[in-house]
Parts: C-alpha cells; structure tokens; sequence
C-alpha cells in the first residue's frame, strides 16, 4: 500500500479553487451622445410602429372614425403618455410606447417617475396601456404586445433606476 501512495499519488495535491482573482478592470471610453442618439431613433421608431399599429386596431374595431381624433402627445412629456385614443366611442386609451429589451430572463423597459404615477392613478389606471415593441437585431420594429398597465405591474418587478437629487443653493454670507 505504501508504495501505491508513494508511487501513484503525488505528495502535494493541488486543489481546485473556486474562487479566482478577477480581471483587471478597464475603464472603455463611452460616447453618450451616441448613446443617447441611437436610443432616440428606437423610441421614434418604436412610436412611429406603435402609431401605425393603434391606427390597424382601431381600423379593426370598426372605429376607423376615431383615428383623426388620435392626440399625439410625444412633446408633451407632462401628460405621462404618448398617445391618447380611444378603446370605444367616448372611452379614453392612454398609450405609452416602450422599446423593449430581451434580457436573459425575462425583459426590460424604462419608465419615468411622472409614468408610472399617471398610468397607476385611479384616473387612468384601467385605461392606461403599454405598448411593448420588440426589435430584431437590425433594429427594426417586428412586434408589439399591448398590456394594460396595472395588469402589468401587478406582475412586474419596479425599481429605481436613478435619483433625481434637488436642492437649493444658498448665497454666501456676506459677513466675513
């Protein structure tokens, strides 16, 4: 037996670790004006398909009579909102377009603070929608998945995703 141990197995084990020091970090230059650029082009074309794709609905619905009253409300950041239709005569939809992200699990889209409190205000709640729209990879519109808002998060993880911070500046004292 001795001589097994001696022979086949080496004195000094090496064991295996799980844990490895990480790559050095790097610091990658990052253009945000370009950031922001390409994110502007999916949002518009994201709502231009989501325009067409409303105006298809309500074509389908036998409201074609409702498409000229369609409010395009993309200016107007204040109204929480996009675009304001109608789901029947004299029955408000409020629509925000989302460009939406496939992560590993699940998906992703940003919603702002002013969002997220007009689409879950007792006004709005129930007719409040998102309009999902996916991309391919050539970063064309190819599908759009309306949800009703509250529907939505009642299923949905929110978190914050930056802070606004305000605050006032006082003026120097002027005694010295």
């Amino acid at each position: 037996m001795l001589f097994l141990y001696s022979t086949y197995i080496p004195k000094q084990r090496k064991v295996a670790s799980l844990v490895e020091r990480p790559r050095a970090k790097t610091h990658r230059k990052v253009n945000f004006e370009d950031i922001q650029d390409q994110r502007e082009a999916i949002g518009r074309k994201a709502e231009e398909y989501a325009l067409a794709w409303e105006k298809e609905r309500l074509t389908g619905a036998d409201l074609t009579h409702l498409i000229a009253d369609i409010e395009d409300r993309r200016e107007r950041p204040g109204y929480g909102y996009d675009f304001l239709s109608h789901s029947a005569v004299r029955r408000p939809r409020f629509i925000g377009v989302k460009s939406v992200a496939k992560l590993r699990e699940g998906h992703r889209f940003f919603l702002s603070d002013n969002e997220y409190t007009v689409s879950s205000s007792p006004e709005h709640q129930d007719s409040y929608y998102f309009y999902l729209v996916s991309f391919d990879g050539g970063g064309e519109p190819t599908e759009l998945r309306s949800i009703v808002a509250s529907e939505l998060y009642g299923h949905a993880e929110i978190a914050p995703s930056s802070y606004a911070v305000r605050f006032n500046i006082g003026h120097p004292s002027k005694k010295r």
